[in-house]
């Protein structure tokens, strides 16, 4: 039999009637009733080898399926505290509502990462700068050689730089 909802039962002598969306089922088998009671109203099931399309048997077979919720959509990321302004994909300027063309980058509002590939975008090569040390100090009473030059004290021993 096709999927259905349960949307009601009936009680007659001996026997469960559940009233589905489109047929009207009896259950003569107690532990069947039982298990679709258990499904309840609004549960969707589906029957197998059930006689004459409107009888259930201890023969008969239910399984009980369930209803696929989807998943929530994330909130709008909102970068501004002012939401009237945007903000540009692809530099993450915030830009006035009126204007449609970034004030940094001059890419328009549908422009960015999102509608085009990165391939498209030249990169700016900026040289590397060599690693240069801080300028450090000698304490006169401990020698100790680690003295950054923006400490006027002595890490070590505590003696104030001249």
């Amino acid at each position: 039999m096709p999927l259905g909802k349960i949307t009601g039962f009936k009680r007659d002598e001996e026997r469960l009637i559940v009233i589905m969306e489109h047929q009207v089922v009896t259950c003569v088998d107690p532990l069947k009733s039982q298990q679709l009671l258990d499904i309840g109203i609004g549960g969707l099931v589906q029957l197998f080898n059930v006689k004459n399309h409107t009888f259930v048997t201890s023969s008969s077979g239910i399984r009980q399926v369930f209803e696929m919720i989807p998943p929530l959509s994330p909130p709008p990321i909102t970068i501004s505290k002012n939401p009237e302004k945007w903000s540009c994909i692809v530099c993450a300027q915030m830009n006035f509502p009126s204007k449609s063309v970034c004030q940094s980058c001059s890419h328009t509002r549908k422009q960015g990462p999102m509608y085009k590939d990165f391939r498209h975008y030249k990169l700016k090569h900026v040289p590397r700068q060599p690693f240069q040390r801080l300028a450090q100090w000698m304490c006169r009473k401990c020698r100790f050689r680690d003295n950054f030059c923006f400490h006027n004290k002595c890490t070590n021993c505590g003696e104030r730089a001249e």
